[in-house]
């Protein structure tokens, strides 16, 4: 038993036994992850043999996806730039999607910039309806500029609140 501000000594039986389960953990981790460019790889895929996939070239898109079945028919049609839902080639929307891991949504997950030069405003209202009818947070990861007004409804979709936050006060 370990007391808080107490010294001790580990002890090494333990922290092999540790080390040696956290490899094996990866190892099946990546064993089963494999790695694709872009979005269109992805969504060529075959779901029968592929659970786990990272999208690797694409800047802000890139991140994980995991095949998960069910009816993802609303959630396509909401999400048309693909930024969270991602329909599979072999698979009907009402049957499964790959599907973005994480907990936290970026704009740049929805193609926007963020470099305060770009307009971002197809991708900003891409990644508020997706918060909005979802259990994801917001992130603000760059300068996001908009060419067109923002109208954001932030009333009746969530029962949770809505939370977006920004990397750094220069955001």
């Amino acid at each position: 038993e370990l007391s808080p501000g107490v010294p001790h000594k580990p002890i090494k039986a333990q922290i092999r036994e540790w080390g040696t389960d956290i490899e094996s953990r990866l190892a099946t981790v990546n064993s089963s992850v494999i790695y694709v460019d872009n979005r269109a790889s992805l969504k060529l895929l075959d779901t029968s043999k592929h659970q786990t996939v990272y999208v690797n070239n694409e800047g802000g898109r890139n991140g994980l996806f995991d095949f998960d079945a069910g009816d993802f028919t609303t959630l396509h049609a909401l999400d048309t730039l693909e930024g969270v839902y991602i329909k599979a080639v072999d698979t009907a929307s009402s049957s499964g999607s790959w599907v973005r891991q994480g907990d936290w949504l970026s704009p740049k997950q929805f193609g926007a910039s963020g470099d305060n030069v770009t307009d971002d405003a197809v991708a900003l209202n891409a990644w508020h309806a997706v918060l909005m009818a979802t259990a994801y947070l917001g992130f603000i990861d760059g300068k996001f500029i908009s060419a067109s007004a923002i109208d954001w409804n932030f009333e009746g979709r969530r029962t949770g609140g809505l939370v977006i936050e920004g990397e750094s006060p220069n955001y």
